[in-house]
Formats: C-alpha cells, sequence, structure tokens
C-alpha cells in the first residue's frame, strides 16, 4: 500500500528502465496479486543472422539472398565486389537492428512499424532509429541503412517479421539503384 516513485535521468529508454524496474520488483513479489493489468514479459523470438549467397542469371542478374527471405536483385554484375560488400552490409545490419528492436519490444518498447525511421545524428558516427513517434528511440551505428531511405522503407515488412519471429520473403528490385551511395564510397 505504500507508493513508490521511480525517476530516470533520461527519457531515451524511459520504458525499457519501467519495465527493468517492475521485472526486478516482481521477481520478488507475486505481481499478480498486487498488480491487476500485470502480465509477464515473453521473451523475444530468437533472431538467427543470417548471411547472404549469391545466385546469377543471364536474365535477371545477380541476387544476393539470404535464408531468412531478404532478396536483393541487381541488374548486372558491373562492381561486383562492391555490391557483394554492400549487401553484405545491409544484411548485417539489418540483423543487428532486427536484434536490438526484438530486445526493446521485449522490454515492453511499442514499435510503430510504418512510422520508424532513421537519422543520422550530427558529428558522430551513431544513428537514432524512431521506434515509436512517442520519442522511443534507440541508438546504433547503421551507416549503410541511413545511406539509402528508400531500401530501408522497402525492407521495414521483412524486418518488422523477422522481429516478430515471422517470415517473409522481401524482394527488393533495382538494389544497384537502391544501394548507389554505398557502391560509391569505401565501405
Amino acid at each position: 500500500g505504500t507508493p513508490v516513485m521511480v525517476s530516470f535521468p533520461q527519457t531515451v529508454q524511459q520504458a525499457v528502465f519501467e519495465q527493468r524496474v517492475i521485472e526486478r520488483f516482481c521477481s520478488y513479489y507475486r505481481c499478480e496479486d498486487l498488480i491487476a493489468s500485470y502480465r509477464a514479459v515473453q521473451p523475444s523470438p530468437p533472431i538467427d543472422a543470417s548471411t547472404p549467397r549469391w545466385s546469377f542469371s543471364e536474365k535477371a542478374g545477380p541476387v544476393c539472398a539470404t535464408d531468412d527471405g531478404l532478396v536483393f536483385q541487381f541488374q548486372n554484375a558491373l562492381m561486383l565486389a562492391q555490391k557483394k560488400q554492400a549487401c553484405e552490409r545491409i544484411v548485417a545490419e539489418l540483423n543487428a537492428l532486427a536484434v536490438t528492436i526484438a530486445e526493446n519490444r521485449a522490454a515492453g518498447v511499442p514499435v510503430d512499424w510504418s512510422g520508424i525511421s532513421i537519422r543520422s545524428l550530427p558529428g558522430e558516427n551513431q544513428h537514432q532509429v524512431e521506434l515509436d513517434g512517442a520519442g522511443g528511440y534507440i541508438r546504433m551505428s547503421l551507416p549503410g541503412r541511413a545511406a539509402s531511405k528508400r531500401l530501408f522503407e522497402l525492407v521495414r515488412p521483412w524486418l518488422a517479421a523477422k522481429v516478430k519471429g515471422n517470415s517473409i520473403r522481401q524482394v527488393v528490385i533495382n538494389a544497384d539503384r537502391l544501394m548507389a551511395p554505398l557502391l560509391d564510397s569505401p565501405l
């Protein structure tokens, strides 16, 4: 019956912090008896990082694909070494982002999949990923993702499915054009 107030010096991950406080408290007391709306946090589904495989076709052009459904179709084999590096970087960043979002989501941070966005932070090698439009965000280094806003918009359904533990096949055509900033810059 005693009120308890908890404050956190940063509003950055307030929901995550609050969820950790509740989980810790509930590890000592039966929260089901104390909090009517309490429900235990479900662990996020495991996320396996997938490495890209390449296939080549005279008609379709080179294709970079992962076992978990990402498919990047290129128009030609010009600058193939740069395309391989760019595809590997994008796939690695997407997998890292999926893991981080899943951890935050499991801790109670809501995710608005239609509004999720990435922006560069000036003077830093970090990027801010807006999760819910209400101030919830994560910070991580995502230079490949931040280089192509349109590519990120196209793979959001795949990212959402991966975070939720579902599978979806996401084919991205014209990957040459979408990954152009990565192909023109040193990785």
